[in-house]
């Protein structure tokens, strides 16, 4: 079964790794853009919001960005040779009211997008753009309307409309006879929904979704978070994979997101996700990383006097990138993205005939 979340993807993209043998920067493969910091929701997980994490330093929940300086970042992305661009928060992307008009810029660019969103927006236009997309990835994150009203501080009815949305974009997309976009339902596991993971997957699955994503909750506390109730997750998880078939995947990322979380600082000093995947909040800085937003550490530069590919080619950004010290954070999601590109740029890895 294919894995949409696999590392392995990297190697898709030689010309890139070829640029990072040789030492140097190349242009970003994937972009991530987060086109407002304004919610609808108040999820008590939500990583920009949780006083002294990482991406809470400097996140200020009015930000936006305006509709021109969108069109320029997909502009400068299109320039640079960017193949995908993920709009994601930060906020709630549809709460932008120029967010068809972004989508509707990226495709024109032929730049591949996805969205993250939390679905409760799902008027025509908002459709048309979803459709557009390559994936969708709805974040739920609970199986019944009173945990998702207690985590998100929302309405319980809120619930059944997210759910019905699902099911809208399914139809709206088969009727146009179209494989695209991939549907994908979001679960960040909490101490407050742990018991609810595999209801959570019979759900998604009955709305019409392709896949969901089993996820951790991303916070100071490391590991230990989790600690008295890891092996009910795990249970839970277990029984969750015994829903797939041909049509509906489970991908369960809370063990490698676990195994992250154990590690605490990246046992590696260089990091080449910052190169190949980059992060633009939506205060118009650039950033290394979705870990490392909204903090002075994850910082390369502001885009409010300069274009996204001006600052990238800077000798400034390229100092940034280059004289980086990953084992100096705190925590990382991207150790296996790390660790598969360092032996994909390895000069001589070791026994390389022995497939």
């Amino acid at each position: 079964m294919r894995n949409c979340y696999s590392s392995l993807k990297v190697f898709h993209h030689q010309d890139r790794l070829q640029i990072l043998k040789r030492g140097g920067t190349p242009y970003p493969i994937h972009v991530q853009i987060v086109p407002t910091n304004r919610c609808n929701h108040d999820c008590e997980f939500c990583a920009y919001r949780i006083s002294g994490y990482t991406s809470n330093e400097d996140f200020h929940s009015t930000d936006t960005i305006p509709i021109e300086k969108l069109l320029e970042i997909v502009d400068s992305c299109k320039e640079m040779g960017v193949r995908a661009i993920e709009i994601t928060g930060g906020g709630e992307p549809t709460v932008h009211p120029e967010f068809p008009e972004l989508c509707q810029a990226i495709g024109d660019a032929d730049i591949d997008y996805g969205v993250v969103t939390n679905g409760s927006m799902m008027n025509e236009q908002i459709l048309n753009a979803l459709v557009g997309a390559k994936w969708v990835r709805v974040s739920i994150d609970a199986a019944n309307q009173w945990t998702y009203a207690e985590e998100r501080k929302v309405k319980p009815m809120m619930f059944a409309r997210v759910r019905t949305n699902v099911s809208k974009l399914y139809n709206f997309r088969e009727s146009l006879g179209k494989s695209d976009p991939v549907i994908g339902v979001g679960f960040v596991v909490t101490h407050r929904n742990h018991e609810e993971i595999l209801e959570a997957v019979e759900n998604a699955k009955a709305d019409g979704a392709d896949n969901i994503r089993i996820s951790a909750f991303f916070q100071s506390q490391g590991a230990k978070y989790f600690r008295t109730i890891f092996p009910e997750i795990l249970d839970q998880c277990n029984q969750a994979k015994a829903l797939e078939d041909d049509r509906f995947t489970v991908f369960d990322m809370f063990r490698d997101r676990m195994q992250d979380l154990s590690q605490g600082r990246p046992d590696y000093e260089v990091c080449n996700t910052q190169k190949l995947c980059t992060y633009v909040g939506a205060d118009l800085n650039v950033y290394r990383c979705c870990v490392l937003a909204y903090n002075h550490r994850g910082k390369l530069g502001s885009l409010k006097e300069q274009t996204l590919a001006q600052l990238w080619t800077s000798q400034v950004t390229d100092n940034l990138l280059t004289h980086f010290n990953a084992r100096e954070c705190p925590r990382c999601m991207f150790n296996s993205k790390n660790h598969t590109i360092a032996y994909a740029i390895d000069r001589d890895p070791e026994h390389v005939n022995f497939i």
